[in-house]
């Protein structure tokens, strides 16, 4: 397992602060994590692209091994930022397929940072939350707008995970749920600025040969999941 530890770097992010533009270079600084075409804001100064870095690392030196992620943390856990931060990072994670990665140390319970792991892992108190394979997403929506999709192998249904970053524009997309023969109905949980500290159940969307239309609130993060 090549194992390694990752922080953003530039004034102020990790260690929490929360003034506009510290909270615009978090959610951006995330693309650090994979996008070729971020250049870091920080003393860093160039394209980091970790996980394709260390997977190019593998192929030359030592094809097969596993990348583990062991620590990360993108701090501001008690803020919507922070949660938005970790929703981002988690998408990302399971999208480039990681085989391990663990935060450091834990958000605070009831936090945003919480909740929004509580989206991925467990949003309805009964342990569903995101699925367990990632699947391949295409679309066009803003790009305040992120989309992660997977497929719960258990339950056999597909779920899309909407992070809204701005923090003054509603937006709206239109979704068409992959596999979507195999579930009947699609059940939404939030977490979003209006309510921080809690994820709230919304009305299920019935499923009937088109289109989802869906409309995300700023600064939200939005679990659909297939039934």
């Amino acid at each position: 397992m090549l194992d390694v530890h990752f922080y953003p770097q530039g004034d102020g992010i990790y260690s929490g602060r929360t003034d506009e533009d510290t909270n615009a270079r978090r959610l951006r600084s995330t693309r650090g994590l994979w996008d070729p075409h971020y250049r870091d804001e920080s003393w860093i100064d160039t394209e980091i692209q970790l996980i394709p870095r260390l997977r190019q690392w593998v192929r030359r030196a030592y094809p097969g091994t596993r990348i583990g992620l062991t620590e990360w943390n993108w701090g501001a856990e008690r803020t919507m930022n922070g949660g938005l931060a970790v929703a981002e990072v988690l998408g990302v994670l399971g999208r480039e397929q990681i085989d391990m990665a663990c935060y450091w140390t834990a958000p605070p319970v009831r936090s945003p940072a919480f909740l929004a792991y509580k989206l991925y892992r467990n949003a309805d108190g009964q342990g569903h939350g995101f699925g367990d394979q990632a699947v391949p997403v295409i679309g066009n929506a803003s790009d305040e707008v992120s989309c992660y999709a997977a497929y719960d192998l258990l339950a056999r249904t597909p779920t899309i995970m909407l992070i809204n970053r701005s923090v003054t524009r509603a937006h709206q997309v239109q979704l068409t749920m992959i596999r979507e023969g195999e579930a009947h109905t699609v059940n939404q949980y939030r977490l979003s600025a209006d309510n921080p500290l809690s994820i709230v159940r919304l009305a299920d969307i019935p499923l009937e040969g088109r289109p989802l239309s869906v409309t995300l609130p700023s600064t939200s993060i939005t679990l659909l999941r297939g039934e």
